[in-house]
């Protein structure tokens, strides 16, 4: 377990178990990361250049992605990789 010291708006300095950590980034290697303060439980939203980027994934922060309706949650992406269980050629009836 990683811990990662960071600023919330509320409550100032606190330390967060770095796989708390959702990143969402740009082409540029670049983008922002979001966290639940483990004070107050508010979601805060910071900046993060590529090189925060690279030490928040190494020490276990989860990269996201976000769609119309918000962060595409760990339950969604579960759910779109269950339906390639099986022989999904033979499902599409085409052969290899």
């Amino acid at each position: 377990m990683i811990w990662t010291k960071t600023i919330c708006e509320s409550c100032g300095p606190v330390t967060v178990n770095a796989d708390r950590f959702r990143l969402t980034l740009d082409d540029e290697g670049a983008g922002f990361y979001r966290f639940e303060c483990p004070i107050c439980g508010h979601d805060q939203t910071r900046v993060a250049s590529p090189p925060v980027v690279t030490v928040l994934l190494s020490a276990g922060g989860r990269l996201t992605n976000e769609h119309e309706h918000g962060l595409i949650t760990d339950d969604e992406i579960d759910e779109f990789t269950r339906g390639f269980d099986g022989d999904i050629w033979a499902e599409l009836g085409e052969s290899r």
